[in-house]
């Protein structure tokens, strides 16, 4: 997937969850990441995605012929059973394409699980893009298998230190530019999948948030 189509989507899932305290489902919100979700993976082809506040996401064939429906209010993991219904019904490509995304559309219908069990420490290591759409900030993240980390924004290049609990919740350590004192951020992380979590701030320094506003980490 291109960079621009991943920022779009990225975006309209914090739009949808950040924007709404408490999470209630916007109809409008829902439909405009469906639509990315469509023009991304389904122009051209004989398929129409769906989905509405009620739970309902659908997967419709044009002329009536064929089409999956999963309801995500009642279907524990409903990602996992719609996927397996698209690979019956749909071809590879097209499965492959809508697969990473359906979970961002159950999210933007029933608010993130944030009590996902937790994958292995070792899934955080990596390059990450890090989102904030409430400030409208892009930065870039590397998570080291050592537990320490390097931060860029802008020109802004920060080290330090971080943490998975078994509480699911992710801890970052550094020190304040002017070298003063030692500065802690944390919060709880929810997995979309094994290159989308959310990271919602429950205390600390948080220089590009405030405490329940949720950034999103894309690899």
């Amino acid at each position: 997937m291109s960079k621009p189509h991943a920022l779009v989507i990225a975006s309209l899932v914090m739009l949808i969850i950040v924007a709404a305290p408490g999470h209630a489902a916007d109809q409008a919100k829902i439909d405009q990441l469906v639509n990315a979700i469509t023009s991304l993976c389904l122009s051209g082809t004989q398929y129409t995605l769906k989905a509405d506040v009620s739970g309902t996401i659908s997967l419709i064939k044009r002329g009536g012929q064929g089409g999956i429906s999963v309801d995500t209010r009642e279907a524990r993991g409903a990602a996992a059973i719609f996927d397996e219904k698209l690979r019956i019904e749909a071809d590879d490509a097209i499965r492959r394409c809508i697969e990473p995304h359906i979970q961002k559309v159950i999210d933007a219908i029933n608010g993130p699980d944030w009590t996902t069990p937790l994958p292995a420490p070792e899934a955080l290591v990596g390059t990450w893009l890090v989102y904030n759409e409430a400030h409208q900030q892009v930065k870039r993240m590397q998570l080291n298998p050592d537990g320490t980390y390097r931060q860029w924004q802008g020109n802004t290049i920060t080290p330090g230190d971080y943490k998975l609990t078994s509480a699911n919740e992710l801890k970052f350590s550094y020190s304040h530019p002017n070298g003063r004192e030692n500065l802690i951020e944390l919060g709880r992380i929810s997995w979309i999948d094994k290159d989308h979590f959310q990271f919602k701030i429950l205390n600390g320094y948080f220089p590009s948030g405030q405490i329940g506003s949720v950034l999103m980490y894309e690899r």
